[in-house]
């Protein structure tokens, strides 16, 4: 589902708010070492670890990169 997302729409670029707009409000915001929105996808793999959507943002509050990861 995530991936079908990440190729319907171009994120990177976007500001937080058109973020907030298309996800909803992250499961987490950080602020260090950078600003980023983090989004709980559900469990991976064997149920252990959760899988989560992070949106790392620029000093100008748009979008530079994101990533899923399995912590």
């Amino acid at each position: 589902m995530v991936h079908s997302l990440i190729k319907k729409y171009h994120l990177v670029g976007m500001s937080e708010a058109e973020i907030v707009d298309l996800l909803g409000k992250p499961s987490l915001k950080v602020d260090e070492p950078t600003r980023q929105y983090v989004y709980y996808l559900g469990r991976a793999g064997l149920g252990v670890d959760d899988s989560l959507l992070r949106l790392y943002f620029n000093n100008n509050g748009e979008l530079d990169r994101h990533e899923i990861t399995h912590d």
